[in-house]
């Protein structure tokens, strides 16, 4: 994985020069080891991330418009977390440390990025209440979701979503805590078909990604104009986001 973003490095420099400013910053912050800010302050990180920035994790802004759907789960006290798509465990490491009633079930299917997954979990001490597996289908979600009765899932696995939310085929998804990245892009109408799969059993919000501005940053951290740009570039198109909560606790 070094050696791809490497190479994407050198033969992007818009690439370059982001990565470039992203060091110069996590020399600004004096290279923590920890997140400063937002619903995980304080979880530990490491110094790299998959095919993301690894700042604005840091600095704890990165998705901040899923702050409130992140404390709605924890308010919620799921038993079982399921996360595809995990990454390097932003998500993963950090809902696992804010609920220690909960275990975590982990879907990613690249194997370098299961290695900084399973670093992450060690380096917080939450190894222990974590499973880490690779390609999800509708078999193994339902295996995950099997023995739960107060589920959520974290989603964002880049269309995916189209054929392994699907209430109908996991019938345990009807009580979960969802929040899906979506991405019509990828799979056209994708959008209108999870609305229509779960606008029965749930309230679907709608949450589409917003431009940061330096309030969000952690007190006492100070960016130029171009750190400030690089420190929250966190993808190159806009986002937008599913929160979906049961209308009752059986999804009825």
């Amino acid at each position: 994985m070094g050696v791809l973003q490497a190479m994407r490095r050198m033969w992007h420099p818009k690439i370059r020069r982001q990565h470039q400013l992203e060091q110069v910053i996590l020399e600004k912050l004096g290279r923590p080891d920890h997140i400063l800010s937002g619903p995980f302050q304080g979880m530990k990180y490491i110094s790299v991330a998959y095919f993301s920035s690894v700042v604005p994790k840091i600095l704890g802004i990165y998705e901040s418009e899923l702050t409130g759907p992140v404390e709605a789960i924890c308010k919620a006290q799921p038993d079982v977390i399921v996360d595809i798509g995990a990454a390097e465990g932003y998500y993963a490491v950090g809902l696992t440390k804010r609920n220690p009633q909960a275990k975590t079930i982990c879907f990613e299917m690249y194997k370098p990025a299961r290695a900084l997954l399973a670093r992450q979990a060690q380096l917080n001490a939450v190894s222990d209440r974590m499973s880490l597996r690779g390609l999800c289908d509708l078999n193994s979600l339902r295996k995950a979701l099997e023995t739960t009765s107060r589920p959520a899932v974290i989603c964002d696995c880049e269309g995916a979503e189209d054929f392994l939310l699907n209430p109908d085929a996991v019938t345990k998804l009807k009580s979960a805590i969802i929040i899906v990245e979506i991405h019509d892009e990828l799979a056209p109408g994708v959008s209108s078909r999870l609305r229509e799969r779960f606008e029965r059993s749930h309230g679907v919000q709608v949450i589409h990604s917003e431009k940061r501005t330096p309030l969000q940053l952690p007190r006492n951290v100070t960016l130029s104009p171009e750190e400030f740009d690089a420190a929250t570039i966190e993808r190159w198109t806009k986002a937008e986001w599913y929160f979906m909560v049961p209308k009752s606790p059986a999804g009825a």
